[in-house]
């Protein structure tokens, strides 16, 4: 199955069953965690860019909702 695998699973059940609103609100969540897990892992750099791009997803989920 792998991550990709379950990835797929777990959204059409929550398109399926759950608030479709709601998730794709959430889904804007995604890109933001990515950055932060790459910055935590040392892999990218907390740039005054990279924490404007993360307000701009925030903003938008805002929007959004």
């Amino acid at each position: 199955l792998g991550p990709v695998g379950l990835a797929f699973f777990t959204w059409d059940y929550g398109v399926k069953f759950g608030n479709i609103r709601t998730l794709g609100i959430l889904s804007y969540g995604a890109p933001l965690l990515s950055t932060l897990l790459l910055i935590v892992c040392g892999l990218a750099e907390a740039s005054s860019t990279l924490w404007l791009a993360c307000g701009l997803i925030v903003g938008g989920a805002l929007l959004a909702r």
